[in-house]
């Protein structure tokens, strides 16, 4: 045989990679890819409306619910500050105050996040109300909640008042030149 030949008794031809090892060059780019692209991008059918109607309607929904539980937690939370009220001229007087305020402000984040979690779910609850193709669409295929993130940022964060005045309260007391920073600083 040719192989006995070629390589020595007993032995084979080297077979061919299997079909699962990438091929050593790609192929050439095409242009193929970018015209899909585009030809995705200004594409309007009755899938396309859906989806935006269904990005929409979640920022909506993000936005009502994070002003409500944005309202409620900030008001529970107003009460737990040192330095309380609204007033920006109420400074933190010593470290135990910031400290103090510094964990209000965190475990205020972490009930927001929670918060944050729920709102999620309870939005993904709600199914789309405009769906003009009913038989082709899926609910939430190509759309996530994180469509409306920015929505429920804005509206979560921007509620909350008293902790954005609390954040620049502690700001203030470490730019002054507070007794942690730098004691040499402060005399006795």
């Amino acid at each position: 045989m040719m192989s006995d030949i070629l390589f020595g008794r007993g032995a084979t031809l080297p077979r061919p990679p299997p079909a699962w090892l990438p091929s050593v060059a790609p192929p050439p780019p095409s242009l193929g890819g970018f015209r899909d692209a585009y030809k995705s991008l200004v594409a309007f059918d009755s899938i396309r409306i859906t989806r935006l109607c269904e990005i929409v309607q979640y920022a909506f929904l993000f936005s009502i619910a994070a002003i409500f539980a944005g309202t409620c937690i900030d008001r529970f939370f107003s009460h737990l500050y040192p330095a309380k009220g609204a007033d920006p001229a109420k400074k933190l007087q010593s470290t135990k105050q910031a400290t103090t305020t510094a964990l209000t402000l965190a475990l205020q984040v972490a009930v927001g996040a929670l918060t944050v979690f729920y709102i999620r779910k309870i939005s993904d609850l709600v199914p789309p109300l405009i769906n003009l193709a009913p038989t082709r669409y899926l609910k939430h295929r190509n759309v996530s909640e994180s469509q409306g993130e920015m929505s429920l940022s804005i509206a979560f964060v921007g509620i909350q008042t008293n902790a954005v005045l609390q954040l620049q309260k502690l700001r203030d007391f470490y730019d002054a030149g507070s007794d942690i920073r730098k004691p040499e600083e402060n005399p006795p």
